[in-house]
């Protein structure tokens, strides 16, 4: 999907996003993003709830101009965010 991104969804700070780790879309398989350009540890800005296990602010290493960046841009944060899914899933799975 080449070409440049309609105006409305260019991001050069911040846009949030839902992220499903699964193909279930159950509502614990979904966290909201919320990106900008630089580089930063991936924090979580808000808790897990009923409907997603949280909300994180992730730096993406370069401006989301086309689809064909957002999809490399998610693609570089990806294993960064499959460790933090796993980790959240262990703590609710894990013994008490």
């Amino acid at each position: 999907m080449a070409g440049p991104m309609a105006p409305s969804l260019r991001c050069r700070t911040r846009a949030m996003a839902p992220l499903a780790m699964d193909t279930s879309w159950r509502p614990t398989a979904r966290a909201g993003l919320a990106w900008s350009v630089g580089t930063y540890q991936t924090m979580q800005i808000c808790p897990s709830d009923l409907a997603r296990w949280g909300v994180f602010a992730i730096a993406f290493p370069w401006r989301v101009q086309t689809m064909d960046d957002l999809v490399h841009c998610f693609r570089y944060v990806l294993p960064e965010l499959q460790g933090l899914h796993a980790r959240h899933f262990a703590r609710k799975t894990g013994p008490p």
